[in-house]
């Protein structure tokens, strides 16, 4: 396996694959560390006969790529490395193939040469290859024995072991209506960024067309309907790759509050459909395509341009940087952040992860109202010390509501860089930066600075801190927290419930402990949590929690030195 050599694709290299209609093969080279476009032979005749134009344009001991148009959707990648070629550009070559087919798109590269001489090239080589690839895959003696008995036995060709087989097929096929399939290929012939969702008619078993318009991504979440399944042919122009183009995305929306029968029946459909669908697509311009990428989503609220983006894995195309282009950087994962809350009141710390952009406008309600209600009854917060996501609205409402807000972030993160830019509107808004410039050797905090040297001693000084912790909805570094209120929006809390109540019923849990956890569930109506004061609502619980009044088994507050912590007493 080889390494990927850092080589980038010429800007003018992808613009003229992109547009190029009639070419039969375009040579690329690499020149300057970048693969570059070098000569384009259009099409003269059948593929085959127009393969023995090659051997013009190679060099005996010059390596080269070679990209063969097969049919209008079908291209062949030929890696033309020479046995006398230098070792150099041997290694070159070897290691920027993937780097070349990823840019210009891999799926549209349905089949692979490795040459080393020009005779690999020629018509007949070409025909040795094919039916090498057609052939019947070999058989041991033992498997040749079973085919055989297969075959007597009128059951067809052996295909190997396999745990399991399907039998009726791999998708429903359903008739397509007339305006349906004249929506779907007028897709190919604009520019513009368009939408078509499709419905299943059930009694006619026939692809309907719901609505077809001219439709923005912003817009995305709101058109695709939030109670029924449907399918998403969606056109979006964009600057993403390089040159610009337009990809039709196919989407599958499966919204988890639609009834059951038509979940089973749209997901029996979803392959079958997608594949139609690029057979209407098949003539689309030279700047469209059928994204490669199928998209499934049970909350089509989530449908935005950063969700696309991530999903069609658009974060690590290539793009223009001058005359050339380049990748992107690999963005390491932001790893889970947790919020807490102190104060000279009883302390209250909510957590939750950092999460990403695209969070539904319920969720952000919530954790605004939970900082507000934290400012307004004088509880100062305690949290990670980063901005984004849940916990950041948190912070930013405790702040912009003259609350005291202190973030407690460890020395490697903190000599990282943290979240600066975000950091920096904390520090207008409160006057001070959320954690400290400077590293204390004893974890001691001034104020709401605090820079402790591990994750494990940041959360020992956050939680002896606090007397309360109030968990709003989150991932791992959420659960993996001691949480006393759980705000349980949209019923996002209802598994761990339901968790909890199995845990008493096999008898791992105490039925009087299931009070240590409150779950604050607000309306009845989940389309009125987005109003709801949750805010008001977790004090509320906070201090109608009887947890602390459970009987522990050990005295916690117990030193190996014989002294008492008043700490975790408090606590």
């Amino acid at each position: 396996m080889s390494a990927t050599s850092g080589i980038s694709v010429n800007a003018q290299l992808a613009q003229t694959f992109a547009a190029t209609n009639d070419a039969r093969f375009i040579k690329v080279s690499i020149q300057n560390e970048q693969l570059i476009h070098d000569l384009i032979i259009p099409a003269a005749a059948s593929f085959e006969e127009d393969l023995s134009l090659l051997p013009d344009i190679l060099d005996d001991d010059v390596p080269a790529y070679i990209l063969a148009k097969v049919a209008p959707s079908d291209w062949l990648a030929i890696s033309y490395v020479p046995d006398s070629a230098k070792v150099r550009d041997k290694m070159l070559y070897a290691s920027s193939r993937s780097s070349l087919l990823k840019a210009l798109g891999s799926t549209i590269f349905t089949d692979s040469i490795f040459a080393t001489t020009k005779a690999d090239l020629t018509p007949e080589a070409y025909a040795a290859h094919r039916r090498h690839i057609n052939a019947p895959k070999p058989l041991s003696r033992r498997e040749q024995e079973l085919a055989n008995v297969r075959a007597a036995e009128g059951g067809g060709a052996y295909e190997g072991s396999r745990a399991r087989v399907n039998h009726i097929g791999t998708g429903v096929g359903l008739q397509w209506s007339p305006d349906l399939e004249d929506a779907v290929k007028q897709l190919a012939e604009g520019d513009e960024s368009t939408i078509v969702i499709i419905g299943i008619d059930t009694p006619t078993e026939t692809l309907v067309l719901k609505s077809a318009s001219e439709a923005s991504v912003e817009s995305l979440s709101t058109l695709v309907p939030g109670s029924q399944p449907s399918y998403v042919l969606f056109a979006w122009p964009h600057h993403y790759t390089s040159p610009p183009r337009r990809d039709i995305v196919y989407i599958y929306s499966c919204p988890s509050s639609s009834p059951i029968k038509d979940r089973m029946i749209y997901s029996s459909a979803v392959s079958t459909t997608y594949e139609a669908a690029k057979m209407l697509l098949a003539d689309a311009s030279a700047t469209t395509r059928v994204a490669s990428r199928k998209i499934e989503t049970s909350d089509p609220i989530e449908l935005d341009e950063a969700f696309l983006k991530t999903e069609l894995g658009l974060d690590g195309e290539i793009l223009p940087s001058g005359n050339s282009v380049e990748k992107r950087a690999f963005a390491r994962p932001r790893g889970p952040a947790t919020i807490e809350h102190t104060g000279t009141l009883p302390h209250v710390g909510p957590h939750n992860d950092s999460g990403r952009d695209g969070m539904k406008d319920t969720y952000r309600h919530h954790s605004s109202a939970v900082g507000r209600a934290l400012a307004a009854s004088d509880h100062s917060l305690i949290y990670g010390g980063g901005m984004q996501g849940l916990m950041g609205i948190v912070a930013e409402a405790v702040l912009k509501n003259g609350g005291s807000v202190t973030g407690v972030i460890p020395y490697a993160m903190h000599v990282a860089g943290g979240e600066r830019d975000k950091a920096a509107r904390a520090q207008s808004a409160s006057g001070s930066p959320p954690f400290a410039t400077e590293p204390s050797g004893t974890g001691s905090h001034d104020n709401d600075r605090v820079v402790v040297d591990s994750m494990h001693e940041r959360k020992v000084e956050m939680a002896s801190r606090s007397k309360a912790f109030i968990g709003l909805p989150g991932g791992f570094g959420t659960f993996e927290e001691v949480t006393v209120v759980l705000i349980n929006v949209r019923l996002y809390y209802d598994p761990l419930r339901q968790l909890i109540d199995n845990g008493i019923r096999e008898g791992y849990i105490n039925p009087a402990n299931r009070d240590l956890i409150i779950f604050v569930d607000g309306p009845s109506d989940l389309d009125e949590h987005e109003n709801y004061d949750w805010g008001t609502a977790a004090l509320d619980a906070i201090d109608s929690w009887e947890g602390a009044n459970i009987k522990q088994l050990f005295d916690w507050t117990h030193r190996k030195d014989g002294s008492s912590s008043e700490a975790l007493r408090s606590t």
